[in-house]
């Protein structure tokens, strides 16, 4: 009795927290659709904007062949009449361009989708919006392996009784497939309004930014006065403990703001040191000479 009470309770527990989902995901998006309408708006200006420029572009290019008809001292009364009429011409234009503003068409479905991911592309969403999502996507992961490990422990304990344990396969399976579904929707709602590009470019802007730091750090302008860390690469482990070691060097390094000098000779792994089979992790300053140097510990006091 005591197992099914615990079945009872993990099911209820898995159905109050797939509405709480179904109301967190479907909730209105009445905000969203007003910054969408105030897009809108501002991209219809934008091109209306654009097409005036382009035609007081064509005006003015216009007005100066007239200025050529006219020409220095000149007083050509033909001529300043064509003046004139193009100055009155393009007044009426741009009066009319402006009366269309209350009336023009609104854009269509995809250009209103375009500009609105612009905006999420540009601005990206917000931190909390981001931790929510993530905190989210691992609360139905962990909560997931919890009920499945207690099921299979109601399996072990009630291996004589066929019923029941038919009964747990049947809600290992169902559960499953609705972690599956939920996670599949965590992943659908990740990638909306352009999400997901934003999320790459600023991956892409981050390693940019660490690639740039890294080339400043490891080629400064005075090596021999530049602040430096000493890794040496021959530890007692194995290949992968050893390029740990290299990365850790250089997480410490970036951190410090020092030159990384990597002493390799005698390598166990290439008799020729680093150099030999990868890339120098410098290229202008590679010699551990400085004007004073100590053992690092917690008793260092110097300056970084």
């Amino acid at each position: 009795m005591n197992l099914w009470r615990v079945v009872v309770c993990l099911v209820a527990a898995w159905v109050l927290i797939l509405v709480y989902l179904s109301t967190m995901v479907m909730q209105p998006s009445d905000t969203g659709d007003k910054m969408e309408r105030q897009l809108t708006k501002a991209m219809e200006e934008i091109l209306l904007l654009k097409k005036q420029n382009l035609e007081l572009q064509r005006l003015t290019n216009e007005l100066r062949d007239v200025r050529l008809v006219v020409g220095v001292g000149g007083e050509n009364s033909a001529a300043v009449k064509l003046l004139q009429n193009k100055l009155n011409e393009a007044n009426r234009e741009i009066r009319q361009l402006n009366l269309q503003m209350g009336d023009k068409a609104p854009l269509n479905q995809a250009e209103g989708d375009a500009v609105a991911g612009s905006k999420i592309l540009s601005d990206g969403p917000s931190a909390e919006h981001e931790k929510l999502r993530r905190k989210l996507y691992n609360g139905v992961t962990e909560l997931w392996y919890f009920i499945r490990s207690e099921l299979k422990k109601i399996k072990n304990v009630a291996k004589d009784n066929r019923q029941l344990n038919t009964k747990v396969n049947d809600l290992l399976d169902d559960a499953g497939h609705q972690e599956r579904s939920i996670l599949t929707d965590l992943h659908s709602l990740s990638q909306i309004d352009g999400a997901e590009d934003w999320r790459k470019k600023e991956a892409k802007d981050l390693e940019a930014l660490v690639q740039r730091r890294f080339h400043y750090l490891q080629n400064p302008k005075d090596c021999q006065n530049a602040k430096k860390l000493i890794c040496n690469v021959n530890k007692g482990c194995g290949f992968g403990c050893q390029i740990h070691h290299v990365a850790y060097c250089f997480i410490l390094a970036y951190a410090t703001e020092r030159t990384m000098i990597l002493q390799s000779s005698g390598w166990r792994y290439s008799s020729g040191g680093w150099e030999k089979v990868f890339m120098p992790v410098s290229d202008s300053c590679r010699n551990a000479a400085a004007k004073s140097s100590r053992g690092w510990g917690r008793k260092y006091t110097g300056n970084k």
